[in-house]
């Protein structure tokens, strides 16, 4: 693949984004809910884990590679946004120091920051892991389940007559 190829191939993905509405892109009717909930808890996961600079690039590569729907990948890794960031760090350190066999040297999330995770990172590590994988699973299950409700609940009338 050559350098021109390559950039034409970024360049028609941006525009096939940009041409589409984004509840087009978002909910793709065509797509089965079993993948959506995986492209969520797959972002949700790449969010959750600390990858601090590189989880959209992350998540665009997987979605890619994994064949998933890129914006609800990308989407599911914005998990991470600033007022959930101290909830995120306190519970896989809670997780962590739990895995180690230490107490918890913090009252609540309150006192926790992106500090505070760097010098205790082998414990948020080690709790990131498993809290990324039971809210990955938790997101992804919960938008399967609002997606498949909404299906239901507004689903259109088929016609006797096939066409």
């Amino acid at each position: 693949m050559n350098k021109t190829s390559k950039h034409s191939w970024w360049a028609k993905q941006w525009l096939k984004i940009k041409s589409l509405d984004l509840k087009e892109i978002l909910l793709a009717p065509n797509e089965p809910l079993w993948k959506k909930g995986l492209a969520v808890a797959l972002g949700v996961i790449i969010g959750v884990l600390p990858l601090w600079g590189f989880q959209t690039v992350i998540a665009l590569g997987s979605s890619r590679v994994f064949k998933l729907n890129s914006p609800l990948v990308v989407l599911g890794s914005y998990i991470n946004f600033t007022p959930l960031l101290p909830v995120l760090i306190y519970y896989a350190l809670k997780v962590g120091f739990f895995f180690q066999g230490q107490p918890m040297p913090f009252k609540n999330f309150t006192e926790i920051s992106i500090a505070t995770a760097q010098s205790s990172f082998l414990a948020y590590l080690i709790g990131a892991i498993p809290v990324a994988i039971l809210s990955g699973i938790f997101f992804g299950a919960i938008l399967v389940i609002l997606l498949g409700a909404q299906r239901v609940i507004f689903k259109k009338p088929t016609s006797s007559i096939q066409k």
